[in-house]
């Protein structure tokens, strides 16, 4: 069928994600065994390579499956826009927004099936100065704690340690000023923590 996902593909792991080292191998072999042939496989654990890994992957592979949570789909998907790989995606993360927006099951065996034996499916994408977002993007707060956030904090406590960081960076935080611009002309302005932009339901 035209839709079908192809059955070779390259494996692309973010090692900083929750789950994405503990898992690796776990993955590897489970997708081999679903039938799906690996032409290579990466954990990547400094991540100023991964995009670099990803874009060779993409001129290689004809589906590239990528493991992180939904900080490595973000940086990950403008590499794929306008060209004909498939990006599959396994959600290893804390929070998963993006896979439980389109309905990726969060348990590692159920996300494997819809690789090995699912469908093709078209997404929708945003955009803000060519950066191309597929679930969510976000200003102030909640990017901060993020980005912020050790890795062995989200890695050991979930959403426990995130909401531990959050409250020692909110501490620190100071509110901005915050200017739109709608569609007919009007102009809102408020004192603001977060500006979020939302392209899913989570």
């Amino acid at each position: 069928m035209a839709d079908a996902l192809p059955k070779r593909a390259m494996l692309v792991i973010n090692a900083r994600s929750r789950r994405g080292a503990e898992l690796f191998e776990e993955i590897r072999d489970n997708l081999a065994a679903h039938g799906i042939d690996l032409i290579d496989a990466h954990l990547v654990r400094n991540p100023e390579v991964m995009e670099p890994i990803i874009k060779a992957a993409i001129s290689k592979a004809p589906m590239v499956i990528v493991g992180g949570g939904d900080g490595t789909l973000s940086s990950a998907v403008d590499h794929f826009v306008g060209t004909d790989t498939v990006f599959a995606f396994l959600p290893l993360g804390t929070a998963n927004s993006f896979a439980r927006t389109i309905g990726i099951p969060l348990d590692l065996a159920g996300a494997i099936d819809i690789i090995a034996h699912g469908r093709r499916k078209r997404i929708d994408l945003g955009i803000i100065d060519d950066d191309y977002f597929a679930n969510v993007a976000a200003l102030g707060l909640s990017p901060l704690i993020a980005d912020t956030v050790p890795d062995a904090l989200k890695r050991y406590f979930g959403v426990l340690g995130y909401v531990a960081w959050a409250l020692r960076v909110a501490f620190r935080f100071r509110p901005f000023r915050l200017q739109l611009l709608l569609d007919d002309g009007t102009v809102v302005k408020s004192w603001a923590t977060e500006a979020r932009i939302a392209n899913g339901s989570y």
